[in-house]
């Protein structure tokens, strides 16, 4: 089962929308980067780090969180997810 950050959750369509806001925006891209408000349950798998308070995060559209600085760093030899192999529009 996949896991999704605190802030968005998937539509009947399965697209990745806001939870917070008053109008759910659709995330058209690829990446979303936001800024952690509260520590995450999963770690990135990149770095073995839990995603803590204030890290910088990136939320691919297959729902999977990575540190920002990791999944750079990953998507200079591949640009796929790590985890489920999805072709990622950097």
């Amino acid at each position: 089962m996949t896991r999704f950050c605190c802030c968005f959750k998937k539509n009947k369509k399965n697209v990745l929308i806001r939870k917070n806001s008053n109008i759910d925006k659709i995330i058209n891209k690829d990446i979303y980067y936001y800024k952690s408000y509260k520590k995450l349950e999963d770690e990135c798998i990149i770095c073995l780090n839990y995603i803590n308070i204030d890290d910088e995060v990136a939320l691919l559209k297959c729902g999977h969180t990575y540190h920002k600085q990791c999944i750079h760093n990953w998507f200079k030899k591949k640009e796929v997810c790590p985890i489920c192999n999805i072709n990622i529009n950097i």
